[in-house]
Formats: structure tokens, sequence, C-alpha cells
């Protein structure tokens, strides 16, 4: 399906997305979710999001209290008592230039934000050990995801687990994907493969968040008081408990649509071994919408970039191009 341009394709989505997907659509544009939850309202309010004007998009949704703090961030100053919502919006955006924002199309949009992106910021040293960390803390987890295997901690039977590079996604080029590990794993006397991604919590404070996460687990009766393993879907309310990190669960529903696959698992340690594992399933109507964006993004801006990098790998190898 075409669409002429990325409002039109956002109330697509919209209207045939769920009540759950609806309300974090409006957590990831930080926008207030209503005290009454009901398909029409969050839709209602998500509709109404797109559709404002890109001036004051970002603040169409927002209470009077987050306004006001807004103001003074923005000000210096305490914003007067007596200005309503409309009156604080158009404080906030009184010296903006509307016009250059109107101006701004949606490919402009994408390639605003690749440019911005396409250096990465320099790490601290304190960041640098983090990462070197967490590599080295691969090789611990898969070690210790087999093991309890064996124990039948998981009811997962773990054959092998490999490690691969770079994988692209059969008859998509623009889409790949790097996973950590890949698990053979036997499942009613067959053999299957099981895609896993692992994650290193190794300041103390940051295992201390996954503790408390694992907690809210079995608070909910997602997780025995003594289990490790917690197995949910995507379009849960509560699949946020299974992987609190958006840009993580945004991580494996790429590995899983990338490998044309329903499920990955998110693994989670500290500096000794594995705290909790998820095995996160993904709705076929959840993998054929992010398809859809990947190809939306892809044709606003991204495709200019593809044929560079290929030009550079054919050059580096000493192809010709001509």
């Amino acid at each position: 399906m075409c669409y002429d341009s990325g409002e039109d394709f956002a109330h697509d989505v919209l209207n045939s997305a769920s009540g759950d997907y609806l309300a974090e659509f409006l957590r990831q544009v930080r926008c207030s979710l209503p005290a009454t939850r009901t398909h029409r309202i969050l839709l209602e309010r998500c509709m109404k999001y797109v559709e404002e004007p890109l001036l004051t998009r970002d603040y169409v949704l927002r209470n009077k209290k987050d306004l006001g703090d807004i103001y003074k961030r923005k000000h210096g100053k305490q914003a007067t008592g007596s200005w309503g919502v409309k009156k604080l919006i158009e404080k906030i955006t009184e010296d903006v230039d509307e016009e250059a924002l109107e101006d701004v199309s949606f490919e402009q949009d994408v390639m605003n934000t690749i440019v911005a992106q396409m250096c990465l910021p320099h790490l601290s040293d304190a960041a640098k050990e983090a990462c070197e960390k967490g590599h080295e803390m691969e090789p611990v987890y898969s070690k210790h995801l087999m093991k309890l295997s064996k124990e039948k901690r998981i009811p997962l039977v773990i054959e092998d687990i490999s490690s691969v590079g770079i994988v692209e996604k059969s008859g998509e080029s623009q889409t790949k994907a790097s996973v950590d590990r890949i698990l053979g794993i036997s499942e009613d006397g067959d053999s299957k493969l099981c895609l896993c991604e692992f994650k290193a919590r190794v300041k103390q404070l940051q295992a201390q968040k996954e503790q408390d996460r694992i907690h809210l687990l079995r608070g909910n009766d997602l997780m025995g008081e003594d289990d490790i393993f917690v197995e949910m879907n995507a379009d849960d309310p509560l699949s946020y408990l299974g992987i609190a990190k958006p840009d993580e669960c945004l991580q494996v529903l790429h590995h899983a649509y990338t490998y044309s696959m329903s499920e990955c698992l998110h693994a989670v340690g500290d500096t000794r071994e594995l705290m909790s594992v998820c095995k996160m399933t993904f709705s076929q109507e959840l993998l054929e919408s992010y398809g859809r964006v990947l190809v939306l993004l892809y044709n606003a801006g991204l495709n200019i970039l593809c044929p560079l990098a290929v030009k550079y790998y054919l050059l580096r190898w000493g192809v010709g191009t001509s």
C-alpha cells in the first residue's frame, strides 16, 4: 500500500491498532494517558496528536501542570496563574517560526534525524568500560543459559548456542540485524532455532532496577518465586515488565522481524550470572506493522544511504563498480 504522507500512514496504523498499542503510542510521544482508557478515547487522543500542527504537537495533550513546568524551564520564571492550557501553549511557542516548521516535510524530518545520528557520541571511560564488560559477559551468560536448560529451570531444551554476524532479511536488503546468540533447541522431537539477546547490568543501581522489575513480575503472578524464566506476548499490557526498556523491546522486535520469526529471548544478567530470561512473542499483526514502518522510513530518506554503503564495500574489497 502507498501513502501520500506520513500522516496518512499514521492514520491507517492507529485506526487498526489495539487499545494497548494506542496507550503505548501516547507514552512514547510523552503525552499523559487519560484516566478512562477506552479504545475510543485513546484513539481520539492519538489522532489529535497526529493532526495537530507541528508547532503545538508536543504540547497539545499535556496537562496544565506539565505545561507550566515547560514554560518555567524555557523562560526561567513561573507562568501567570490565570493562564489556561491554550494560553500556556501560546506562550511556550510564541517565539517559534511556525512557517519554517510547516515547511518541513516528513521526509526532511527523517533526513534531519539520520544526519543527527550519523556520528556516535563520545563515550566516557566509565561508559566504555561498561560496554566492554557487557561483551565480556556474553560467553558467561551463554554457559549459564545452558546450565539452566540442563537443570530444567527454563522450559527450553538447548542443544547448541552459536554466535552469528550481521544477517540480512530475505527479500529486504535494507533490513539487517546482529543478534547476540542463536540457540539450537529441541521442541516436541524437532529441532528449531531461537534468537537470544543478552543485556548486562554492570552497575549496582542497574542491577537493583532489574531486581525491582523481577519483584513486580512475581507480584503479578507472571513469574514464580524461585523462577528465572517468563514468557510474554508483546500485546500484553504488562509486557513492559518482561522488557522494561522501550529501545531493548524494539531491538528484539527487529531481530524477530529480520529473521522472520515470531519470538526472541531477552536475557538480563549482572556481573556474575543471568537474573531473568524473557521469551517475548510478537503477533503477526505487529510484525507486519513494523515492516511497514521500516519501508516508510527507508523510502523517506534511508534509501539514499544504501547505494553509498554498497559502493563503499565494493571499493573496500577491490571490486569494480562500473
